[in-house]
């Protein structure tokens, strides 16, 4: 069952939820790729060759207030882990192997304010390989620009007009082809297809690094958006809005979690939402890295301890941090957390550990172009 304060913090948070049939959604919006290499690769993932199954669950939220020690939720298993990984998201494995009534899993979409909005163009950062390897995102950016135009809570957009947080989730997205964009010679990828190097590679060496899943795996993507590029010291202003965005983000994951309970029959290609309930709860485990600090040039220490008092505040039950070349960074970050923030927590809430940030004075740092 869903704790009470849980439910609480879904009222306060929720604009709205809608469950879509994903096979509807793809034929009436189909995505829509400009450039050559990403409309080869969906061609090979066409809808008419691999019809999509299932639902798809979209909610947008609006910003959280900071919790205090009184909003504490634990998590379902008890304590927080923190878990490192140094390579890029692997995702699932295999069709539904998270979906099931134990733990719902989540990544991160280090989105751009305007949600999914450059997945068409030849760059391939974080954003634009999660729509590409998801495709039917670019179908959920059609289909929310064409709903709000009659309702302005529809927009893709992370954040409203003021500028404050509006996380989306979408729960069972399909996965429908794998692309490796790490360093390979001999496959013709010498520096790897991230950024701009995925415009300049051949045909061939996108041949290589595409791998089609049939059938699809499936994932649940958590899109927040970093503050625009600043410079100096990160003001308090700054750190709470980051904490802010991140707090909404992580807690409407733990309560999506919670409704993997309504299981959509993919076997009779329906949507079917079937209650079941389980005494203990779904267990909620977030995959997340260097949120912002690419093209934005976040710091990576400072964005690592939001992100640990965001999943500690959240009552997440794994967070799975991948550094990939901020190790040193991370282990950093984890270590001020364990020895400087975490015991005194319970004690005095978040906006005391947020102080003790600014005081610590991290500082801007530069683009990395991607």
């Amino acid at each position: 069952m869903v704790p009470r304060s849980i439910e609480e913090l879904e009222r306060k948070g929720l604009f709205w939820r809608e469950t879509l049939d994903s096979s509807k959604l793809m034929a009436e919006y189909p995505p829509k790729f400009m450039n050559p290499h990403k409309n080869w690769i969906y061609s090979q993932i066409s809808p008419k060759n691999f019809p999509p199954k299932g639902a798809l669950t979209l909610s947008r939220w609006q910003a959280l207030p900071i919790p205090s020690k009184q909003d504490f939720i634990p998590p379902i298993s008890g304590e927080t882990k923190i878990e490192v990984d140094s390579g890029f998201f692997r995702y699932q494995t295999k069709p539904n192997e998270f979906m099931d009534d134990q733990c719902c899993v989540w990544h991160l979409n280090f989105a751009d304010r305007n949600l999914f909005g450059y997945y068409q163009g030849a760059l391939f950062a974080q954003d634009e390989m999660q729509v590409m390897e998801h495709p039917i995102l670019g179908s959920v950016r059609s289909w929310l620009e064409e709903k709000s135009l009659e309702n302005s809570n529809y927009h893709p957009n992370t954040q409203d007009a003021s500028g404050s947080p509006t996380p989306y989730l979408f729960r069972g997205v399909e996965r429908r082809v794998k692309i490796a964009t790490g360093k390979n010679s001999q496959e013709g990828r010498p520096y790897g297809l991230y950024g701009n190097h995925f415009m300049r590679a051949s045909k061939e060496a996108i041949e290589k690094a595409m791998t089609v899943l049939n059938p699809p795996t499936i994932s649940n993507i958590l899109a927040i958006s970093a503050i625009s590029p600043r410079y100096g010291f990160y003001t308090r202003e700054q750190i709470v809005k980051l904490f802010t965005t991140v707090y909404t983000g992580f807690v409407a994951a733990r309560v999506e979690s919670q409704r993997t309970g309504e299981v959509i029959e993919d076997v009779k290609n329906k949507v079917e939402e079937v209650e079941k309930e389980s005494e203990k709860g779904i267990r909620t485990i977030i995959h997340t890295g260097n949120w912002g600090c690419g093209v934005f040039g976040g710091n990576p220490t400072l964005i690592a301890l939001i992100q640990l008092l965001g999943a500690y505040f959240a009552g997440i039950d794994i967070l799975v941090y991948h550094p990939v070349s901020n190790m040193s960074q991370f282990k950093g970050a984890l270590d001020i957390f364990n020895r400087e923030l975490k015991l005194e927590l319970k004690e005095k809430g978040a906006m005391d550990a947020l102080i003790k940030l600014e005081n610590y004075g991290y500082k801007w740092g530069v683009s990395d172009g991607n």
